[in-house]
């Protein structure tokens, strides 16, 4: 699925320590404290409640070094850790900003908007590049940037010195943070957890620690994930959010439920933010596993209310309500979903796929006529409108549509498994036309 639009709850931005070559493409991800980035991108959202736990990616991941400092042995994957070498990483100091090791109190309290202004580097220039969806050009500005300063990306976290070059060390995790959003969107997702690898290594903080997390569980690497989350949450118990959410997503797919409490895990999230919609969602989900369908359905409407232009929301509803044999219910979800998302290419699928199970010939007739020429169906529909026009007796329409999925070779159904067989298709047209 690809990447929606930038979440407003969009908070600082992670890095990369093993960059490639910096003369060449790679690295970096998502999300990071409340800076300037923020402030720069937010403007640019589209969806005020978009979550990024919601998007999800398949794709593998290269290994990458993620030493916790210059004098200890590099791993290649802070996942193929012994439970030893995870211990000492877990024990490891981080900058005084985000160090809460004793838990017997609330961390003190921090300017929530405090804009962060760079002095070192010219991030500015990546924004406004990412502002304008000219992602290669950004990442090619970002790695000009990073590259006369490589080998402090590499030498990592200077656990020795913590104050040593922690304004430069800063500005390049944000960099390499901007850098990994770019390759997000480029879809070069393994290069970005490389990168996110390199952001926590580089600058330690629970958000670079949660970003991390959120693209191992978009790479599908859900027992990484699972760890990484969790040390965002030891970091900061107290405010951290999207890493509850990653962590529950993660027990999810892995199908962890003994031992874990994914229900508490996305309640305390809600607590924490109401408008988390990627905690509604993976409770949905798991509510509907415990066989409690209607409080699945009254979850998902309350992330639906919150966040109505996420059709993965909206789908999710639909699948319940097919769960419990309520078509007529689904089709009222996509149609109302469409009411405000005309062009929603996935929402007329759903509603033109529902109608015909329905038997809805007038409904399926005008969303697969939507359908078939939207640039994103890729002419998907011509034969199911084909036969819902045949059904719906409307015989010269009908032949125009069979002549055209018969052109394309469009033989697949949205609402069956089955492929259509043209003959039988010209065989019914045939005996409609001599009714």
């Amino acid at each position: 699925m690809a990447l929606r639009t930038l979440s407003l709850r969009f908070r600082r931005i992670a890095i990369p320590h093993c960059l490639p070559s910096l003369s060449s493409p790679s690295s970096i991800s998502h999300y990071g404290p409340r800076s300037f980035l923020r402030n720069s991108l937010l403007k640019h959202s589209r969806s005020p409640s978009t979550s990024r736990i919601s998007r999800r990616f398949c794709a593998s991941s290269s290994s990458s070094n993620f030493g916790s400092s210059s004098d200890s042995t590099p791993v290649g994957n802070i996942f193929d850790l012994t439970p030893e070498q995870y211990a000492e990483l877990k024990q490891q100091k981080i900058p005084q900003d985000f160090q809460y090791q004793t838990y017997t109190s609330p961390p003190p309290e921090t300017e929530e908007d405090a804009i962060f202004e760079p002095t070192f580097l010219d991030l500015h220039a990546i924004t406004e590049l990412m502002a304008r969806k000219r992602y290669a050009a950004a990442i090619k500005k970002a790695l000009e940037i990073l590259k006369p300063h490589r080998p402090t990306i590499q030498a990592g976290y200077p656990s020795h010195d913590p104050s040593l070059n922690a304004g430069l060390r800063h500005e390049l995790s944000e960099c390499l943070g901007l850098l990994s959003l770019c390759y997000m969107h480029q879809e070069e997702y393994n290069r970005a957890i490389d990168a996110s690898l390199g952001s926590a290594d580089l600058y330690p903080s629970s958000d670079k620690f949660s970003d991390l997390g959120s693209h191992l569980l978009q790479a599908g690497r859900y027992e990484e994930a699972i760890i990484a989350s969790e040390r965002a949450i030891e970091m900061d118990p107290y405010g951290e959010v999207d890493a509850l959410v990653t962590k529950a997503y993660a027990l999810w797919n892995t199908k962890q439920f003994e031992g874990h409490d994914i229900l508490s895990l996305c309640d305390l999230a809600l607590a924490r933010d109401p408008y988390v919609t990627g905690a509604m969602e993976v409770k949905a989900q798991y509510l509907a596993h415990l066989g409690k369908t209607n409080e699945a359905l009254k979850t998902i409407d309350r992330a639906i209310a919150k966040d109505d232009e996420n059709f993965n929301l909206v789908h999710l509803k639909i699948t319940f309500l097919e769960q419990t044999a309520q078509l007529p219910l689904a089709l009222t979800a996509a149609l109302k979903f469409l009411k405000h998302n005309p062009d929603s290419a996935e929402a007329h699928r759903e509603a033109a796929r529902i109608a015909l199970l329905l038997k809805d010939w007038t409904i399926a007739i005008e969303h697969l006529k939507v359908l078939v020429t939207h640039s994103d169906a890729s002419g998907e529909g011509q034969a199911d409108l084909a036969y819902s026009l045949i059904q719906d007796g409307q015989i010269e329409e009908a032949s125009k549509a069979l002549e055209e999925a018969i052109l394309n070779d469009q033989r697949t159904s949205i609402s069956s498994d089955n492929p259509y067989n043209f003959a039988a298709l010209k065989r019914s047209l045939t005996a409609k036309k001599r009714k």
